[in-house]
Parts: C-alpha cells; sequence; structure tokens
C-alpha cells in the first residue's frame, strides 16, 4: 500500500480532513523508527485537530457521540473506533515497510542490558510524586537503591544479565509452585515481581538486596510485531 493509498483510506469527519492530517501520516511513515511511536505521532496530530469533549459524556449529545464514533473502543459492540480501525491498517503497513527494528534474539539481550544497567548501575527512582513528601521520598529510595548495589561483583552481575537474556528468550515463563508455569513479565513496583526477584536470586544476589535494588515502576517489554524493546516507567514509554 502506498502513503497516497493509506491518506485515501483515513477515515475524515467533520473535523478532520484527509488534507489536514496527511502531511503528519507521510512523516509518520518516513522519519520514524518505531510503529508505535509512528502511530502515536498520528494520534496526537488528529486530537489537536479534534480536542475532546469537555465535561461528562451525554449519550444523547450528538457532538459528544460522533467524537466517540470517531476515537473510543465500543464496550458495548465490541468494535474499534473508525480511527482505530485505520490506525490498525497503518501499523501494519509500517511494519512491512520497516520490518523488524532487532532480531528477537538482539531484544532479548537489550531488555537483559537495560535492566542490568538500571539495577546495577545509577538509576534515579521514580515514582512520579512530584509533591515536596514525593520528592524526598524519591531521593531515599535512590539513596537506598545505591547503598544495596553497591559492592556487588561483576560475576554476580553478568550472571544475572545471562539470566535475564535467557528468560527472555524462553518467552518469560515463570514457574510457581503453587500455580504452575505461566508468563510474567519482569516488572518493579517498588520491588521486583516474582519473576524478577527471582532472576536476581538466581544470580545471587543479596536476599536483603533483592526488594530495594530495582528501578521503581519500571516493566521492559518486547513487542512481537517488530521486536522494538519498550521500557515503561511511571506515564512514560521509550523504545528501544
Amino acid at each position: 500500500m502506498t502513503i497516497d493509498e493509506l491518506i485515501q483510506e483515513f477515515p475524515e469527519c467533520e473535523r478532520i480532513k484527509r488534507e489536514d492530517i496527511a502531511e503528519c501520516i507521510t512523516k509518520a511513515m518516513a522519519e520514524e523508527k518505531f510503529y508505535q511511536e509512528a502511530a502515536d505521532k498520528i494520534w496526537k496530530k488528529a486530537h489537536e485537530l479534534y480536542p475532546h469533549y469537555e465535561g461528562r459524556y451525554d449519550e444523547n449529545n450528538a457532538e459528544q457521540n460522533a467524537y466517540r464514533s470517531f476515537f473510543v473502543y465500543n464496550y458495548a459492540t465490541g468494535s474499534l473506533s473508525r480511527f482505530d480501525e485505520w490506525r490498525k491498517t497503518f501499523e501494519t503497513e509500517f511494519i512491512v515497510q520497516h520490518g523488524y527494528v532487532h532480531t528477537f534474539e538482539e531484544s532479548c539481550q537489550m531488555a537483559a542490558d537495560e535492566w542490568t544497567r538500571m539495577i546495577f548501575g545509577n538509576h534515579i527512582q521514580n515514582n512520579g510524586d512530584r509533591s515536596e513528601n514525593g520528592c524526598i521520598a524519591m531521593m531515599l529510595g535512590t539513596l537506598v537503591k545505591d547503598k544495596a548495589s553497591s559492592g556487588i561483583g561483576d560475576d554476580t552481575v553478568e550472571k544475572f544479565r545471562k539470566l535475564c537474556k535467557e528468560y527472555y528468550l524462553g518467552g518469560c515463563i515463570y514457574e510457581d509452585e503453587k500455580y504452575g508455569k505461566m508468563k510474567i513479565e519482569p516488572y518493579s513496583d517498588y520491588g521486583p515481581n516474582d519473576a524478577l526477584g527471582s532472576l536476581l536470586e538466581q544470580a545471587g544476589v543479596p536476599h536483603d538486596r533483592i526488594g530495594s535494588i530495582t528501578p521503581w515502576k519500571t516493566g521492559i517489554y518486547i513487542n512481537k510485531r517488530d521486536n522494538s524493546v519498550c521500557v515503561r516507567g511511571y506515564q512514560t514509554e521509550r523504545y528501544l
């Protein structure tokens, strides 16, 4: 599908005409590396042109219903919005034209490297609380993390890196004595989830440090559609 065909398929409405968004679609396809960021760029432009209505939803308000028909998933019918239907087409075509950004093994290595860097290197703890008390908590959390990661030997660090890569290569399958095997991607809230904690324990990180050493509100996920690596923090996403 050409870029002109994608533009012609865009579901224009009274507030967004194809010519209004054609340049954004063209640049997103040509300039972005990751399909998620390309699609998000178009989403942001569309919402600039067609802002969200003010106030609470009124099912009898025709203007609000028009907005929802264009942008919002319909839970009653299980159908995507007109914009999201087109966005799926755009994402598929972006991947067709750009291909995978990494091999799967490369992505697993990158995920392991990033966890290793954030856990054993310098990392500022962030839970999104910008109040005075929140900033103090983040500062103290960072000091505790730095103390927990200090003195851990290179052998332990490299063993964690290896185990982490193998865990991603295996599809992030975690085995629990009670519930058996299940998919659990490594994640850290204010401490590691079972999967991440187990990897740290297997690597030889002292048990009393495991709960303090991981980055807050952080997960790393591999997108199988293009093998991009997404690092999610508190209300943030970045792609590798």
